[in-house]
C-alpha cells in the first residue's frame, strides 16, 4: 500500500495532491518480521520538497539525503517530507493549538535496499527506456529538485547503468534492478518495479 503525500499551496500552507501522486509500494515481501526499515530526519542541506518514492542515503550525521554515489547504501523513503505525519503546523498563525504530527522531529522512513521485497515506485526517469534486468541508480544531489533522488537506468551524463567495474563509472552505486515494465497503477500514476540491490560503485 503505498503512502499519501502532500504538496505544498500558497501562502505557506499545505494541500493535500491527488491521493498516492507520489509513492513508494510494496508489491511483495513487506511487511514481515525480517523486513528492513529506517527512520531519520531530512538534512538541512536538502533545499526542495522531498516526495515519496525517491531514493535516499544517509549522511555522517545519520540524515537523509538524495541519490547515492560509492559505497552509500540506498534507502527508498515511503514518505514526503511535507506529509502530515512528518510535518504540518502546529500552531495557527494566531499561536493556537491546531496539532501535533505524529513524527514531531521530522522522522522520515524508508526502506533499505538490501530487504527482501519487491518495490514500486512514481519516482523514475521517465525519459528513459527500460528493461527487465536493467540496473538501477539515483542522482546524488540534494539541489535538483527535479533529478536528485530520481531513480534511473542511466547515470546523470546520461550513460546507460553498469556494474561499476565494466566501465559505467566507477563512483555509480548500483541501487536496484528492473523487475518488469513501467505501468499505470490503479491510481493512474506510472510506477517503475523493481528489486532493490545494493552494489557500491569503486569509491
Amino acid at each position: 500500500m503505498g503512502i499519501p503525500s502532500y504538496a505544498p499551496a500558497q501562502n505557506g500552507y499545505n494541500a493535500p495532491s491527488q491521493v498516492f501522486e507520489h509513492c513508494l509500494d510494496a508489491r511483495k515481501g513487506w511487511f514481515h518480521e525480517a523486513a528492513i526499515d529506517f527512520n531519520a530526519t531530512l538534512s538541512p542541506a536538502v533545499t526542495f520538497i522531498v516526495f515519496a518514492g525517491r531514493c535516499a542515503h544517509l549522511n555522517a550525521a545519520g540524515q537523509f539525503e538524495l541519490g547515492l554515489a560509492g559505497t552509500q547504501m540506498a534507502i527508498f523513503l515511503m514518505q514526503d517530507s511535507k506529509s502530515y505525519d512528518v510535518a504540518n503546523p502546529t500552531f495557527s498563525a494566531a499561536g493556537t493549538f491546531v496539532q501535533q504530527s505524529i513524527m514531531p522531529a521530522g522522522m522520515m522512513s524508508g526502506l533499505v535496499a538490501k530487504g527482501a521485497y519487491e518495490l514500486a515506485t512514481t519516482e523514475y526517469d521517465q525519459t528513459q527506456t527500460y528493461a527487465i534486468n536493467d540496473l538501477l541508480g539515483s542522482d546524488p544531489s540534494n539541489t535538483d529538485s527535479v533529478n536528485g533522488g530520481l531513480i534511473s537506468n542511466h547515470n546523470i551524463g546520461g550513460t546507460k547503468l553498469t556494474v561499476p567495474w565494466a566501465g559505467g563509472g566507477t563512483t555509480n552505486a548500483i541501487c536496484g534492478v528492473v523487475s518488469g515494465q513501467p505501468y499505470q497503477n490503479s491510481n493512474l500514476q506510472n510506477q517503475l518495479p523493481f528489486w532493490p540491490v545494493f552494489l557500491p560503485g569503486t569509491t
